[in-house]
């Protein structure tokens, strides 16, 4: 921590530094309204990872750059390819919903949450954090806030891209993107394959587990006229990634992770298509979206497929926006309509216990009316309500107001937000069956939150800014997955009498001290509780306080690139099963330090180099599972311009 602190110190000393601000086009953010809006004008909290940033920084995995944004906390069962988890501001893994160019990415199969292991930085042009209650925007999955991926689109003459890099364990990579785009048409497509031969996850033994992946992402957009427009987004994703597995002792009733032959094969398959129209001279525009989410997770067991899990989302949505002005004041109304259909199905091997087979269907209909307002370019209101019409559960209605305010354009502004959200349960917490281990219970209710922030930031120039929000957060009937039924004899999952507690504190900031020369960093304080037989207790896998810095140096002519990268994770719990019963631990606090580096030879080659993990730390987010240690990599980019 005093490593963290002193980096801390040493960017302080930056404050002093004043220069005078220069007009630059303002942030924008696709994910905080039904409409594009800029980020300053948003009530909430929402941080924007752009191309420069993922470029600068090489890393592999978006999991990587999402351990930057303020209130997240990233917890990955091993190795590169093992099962990783976003928490956002204390919440659950599946209380954040994942788009990808507009897709619902939440993986149905996996219990309605997101598995970053799987997602590669290759190809992609931002990643958007939006913290927060967001039901009223986006539905059920968005309980806790929405991060938003936008692939690159094509723009200009024609570009092509490819990158070789390769590294400790045998790591070996490429990315490879071309993309073109003009007033008529625009496209653009990458392929990416990532491959190493792991490390040994398990605290025992010395098995190697690898992983690979294989993922294709494409795009295209078609304007007939400058009121219409089309566009298709497709992503496929082809993974497989070795585990290890838990022994039970039947004496002892406890489980503990060792070496197995064992891997999970998965398929992620994404499509989107939408339609632009905009009518009276732009006055209304209508956007209608259809798009695709099917994913498929083998599980295997010394070459023998054990079990199998399968999640479809179809979903269907229409919006029309009124955009309507005056003087001094500018008015955004949107209605939309949205219709969706979720399929799971499992198959595995009937026991004694219970049989697996099963398929599940859910439909459910949203209705969203959301109105901003703009006045004097100096206070932005928006305000949002839904109504969730669900086959499967009580009809509910969710909503969201937020504001911010630039007092005579001054370069302090202020934020506020206040809403309501839910989380309906998963098909495996409802349905799932897993014999020895896991009954779903199908009469779960869906979980209620709601929660407020208010925050503040100020520019002292364009060169130096910062920033810091406080929130808290109450969550109703919280889904407790890991509840031993000693009638089942097995774990289930029950809704959590009272209320669980979630409030925090994030700053961050950005200076320049030098035109070469920019620091980034962030810092978040959450204090996460549920409410247990004692009281409340803290949540697992939420850190206390996480802390990260960026610095990124600019030299010889801007030729070459220089990045640092640190990020602090505090102290933690998690659930110890190696002893009966099982007990809950605090896991250590570490620091994670990156650094990559760049050289562009000519306009067609460009020299890379990353060190991932530079002090070789030791550290575990799951109890019991093994991270991976130092990793050297080096590689080269071609590119025809």
């Amino acid at each position: 921590m005093s490593y963290i602190r002193n980096i801390f110190l040493i960017s302080t000393l930056c404050f002093i530094i004043s220069v005078n601000a220069d007009d630059q086009l303002p942030l924008m953010t696709i994910s905080a309204s039904r409409t594009a809006v800029a980020v300053n004008e948003s009530g909430s909290s929402v941080t924007i990872i752009d191309q420069q940033a993922i470029k600068q920084r090489q890393v592999s995995f978006v999991k990587d750059l999402l351990r930057d944004a303020p209130g997240t906390a990233i917890s990955q069962n091993g190795g590169a390819g093992t099962f990783s988890q976003l928490r956002v501001r204390g919440a659950e893994a599946n209380h954040t919903l994942v788009l990808i160019d507009g897709i619902e990415a939440n993986d149905i199969a996996l219990g309605s949450e997101f598995d970053f292991a799987n997602l590669l930085s290759c190809g992609l042009e931002s990643i958007e954090v939006l913290r927060g209650p967001q039901s009223s925007l986006w539905g059920s999955d968005a309980l806790a806030g929405v991060v938003n991926i936008q692939s690159k689109k094509g723009s200009g003459p024609l570009h092509i891209e490819s990158t070789f890099n390769g590294g400790r364990f045998d790591t070996r990579q490429n990315c490879t993107g071309i993309n073109a785009g003009n007033n008529l048409h625009n496209f653009s497509l990458y392929g990416s394959y990532f491959e190493n031969n792991g490390t040994n996850i398990s605290e025992q033994g010395s098995e190697e587990d690898g992983y690979r992946n294989t993922t294709l992402n494409f795009n295209y957009g078609v304007n007939p006229s400058d009121h219409l427009s089309f566009k298709v987004f497709g992503r496929h994703t082809d993974s497989s990634v070795e585990i290890d597995g838990f022994a039970f002792d039947p004496i002892t009733f406890t489980s503990t992770l060792v070496d197995a032959d064992m891997n999970t094969d998965t398929i992620q398959n994404y499509f989107r298509f939408n339609s632009r129209l905009d009518t009276f001279n732009g006055l209304i525009t209508h956007s209608t979206n259809i798009s695709l989410t099917d994913t498929q997770n083998k599980n295997f067991t010394d070459g023998n497929k054990t079990s199998q899990t399968e999640g479809q989302k179809l979903k269907l949505d229409y919006q029309a926006s009124l955009f309507h002005s005056t003087e001094n004041t500018d008015h955004t109304f949107t209605l939309a309509f949205e219709r969706e259909r979720e399929r799971f199905e499992q198959t595995g091997t009937a026991s004694a216990f219970g049989d697996p087979n099963q398929r599940q269907k859910i439909y459910n209909s949203g209705y969203i009316a959301e109105y901003k307002t703009d006045i004097f370019d100096q206070w932005f209101v928006n305000a949002s309500v839904r109504k969730d019409d669900n086959d499967e559960f009580k009809d509910r209605t969710t909503y969201r107001i937020s504001t911010a305010y630039n007092p005579n354009y001054s370069n302090t502004s202020f934020h506020a937000a206040y809403g309501r959200a839910i989380k309906n349960p998963g098909f495996t917490e409802r349905f799932g069956f897993t014999p020895d281990t896991f009954a779903g219970n199908p009469n779960l209710k869906p979980e209620k939150s709601t929660g407020w922030e208010a925050g503040i930031s100020h520019a002292f120039s364009n060169k130096f800014e910062l920033g810091a929000t406080i929130f808290s957060e109450e969550l109703e009937d919280e889904i407790n997955g890991f509840f031993f039924d000693p009638d089942l004899g097995m774990l289930t999952a029950i809704n959590l009498e009272g209320e669980s507690d979630r409030k925090g504190l994030e700053l961050s900031f950005f200076i320049q001290p030098l035109e070469s020369l920019e620091l980034t960093g962030s810092y978040t304080y959450i204090d996460s509780r549920q409410p247990d037989a004692t009281g409340k207790t803290s949540e697992i896998r939420v850190p206390g306080n996480t802390a990260s810095v960026n610095a990124n140096y600019k030299f010889l002519s801007n030729k070459a690139n220089l990045n640092l990268k640190i990020n602090y994770v505090g102290d933690q719990f998690d659930n110890n099963f190696s002893v009966s019963p099982s007990v809950r631990e605090s896991q250590h606090d570490y620091t994670l330090v990156n650094l990559a580096g760049e050289y562009r030879v000519n306009k067609w080659l460009t020299l890379q180099a990353r060190i991932e993990n530079l002090f070789d730390t030791e550290y575990q987010d799951v109890i019991g599972y093994e991270t991976q240690g130092i990793n050297a990599h080096i590689g080269i980019k071609l590119q025809n311009n």
